[in-house]
């Protein structure tokens, strides 16, 4: 499905049910929304777990590991990156098939070299790149001075809903907790 129709199916009513529906499995449900399209792409539920019959991709994150769900065929990929928000956290990176990839930042990019989708294991779809902790370790150091010596912020914002609902931005990504 392209960006296009997607935009025409993506209705309030529907993406209400979705997330009662994985509320129902759930403690918290996140809606994943491409910025430059205004399109949810995926939806990150925790605590991660096995559901028979539910095929997702658990990732890391903070406070713990989500299971994450493709919506309407959007969504591809997601990676812890190395940069740090300005709270220290790691920043999280997503492709979807609207052209929107922010895996890598611009202080990784030329020290790490994402998996295709196409070529990718489940695990792959999730880190990105296949190293040992010492690798990552070394990379993570390489990445911080760069962040550091150009004085600048990864581009992070973190807000509430009118419900209180927590809302995170990752460059033109958002995540938007809706249960």
């Amino acid at each position: 499905m392209d960006s296009e129709t997607a935009k025409q199916t993506q209705d309030q009513a529907e993406l209400e049910k979705m997330a009662d529906f994985y509320a129902q499995h759930y403690s918290q449900v996140y809606f994943v929304r491409c910025l430059k399209t205004n399109l949810v792409v995926a939806v990150e539920c925790f605590p991660a777990k096995t559901i028979q019959g539910f095929s997702a991709i658990t990732a890391p994150r903070r406070g713990g590991n989500r299971d994450i769900y493709d919506y309407q065929g959007l969504f591809l990929t997601t990676r812890e990156r190395l940069d740090k928000t300005p709270e220290g956290f790691p920043m999280i990176g997503y492709e979807a098939l609207t052209g929107n990839d922010t895996r890598l930042s611009k202080f990784e990019r030329g020290t790490i070299n994402p998996v295709q989708p196409g070529e990718a294991s489940p695990v792959e779809l999730v880190n990105s790149f296949a190293m040992s902790p010492f690798e990552r370790a070394q990379l993570e150091s390489e990445v911080a001075l760069k962040q550091s010596v150009h004085k600048e912020q990864a581009d992070y914002e973190l807000k509430y809903s009118d419900k209180g609902m927590i809302i995170e931005r990752f460059e033109t990504f958002q995540i938007e907790r809706v249960r």
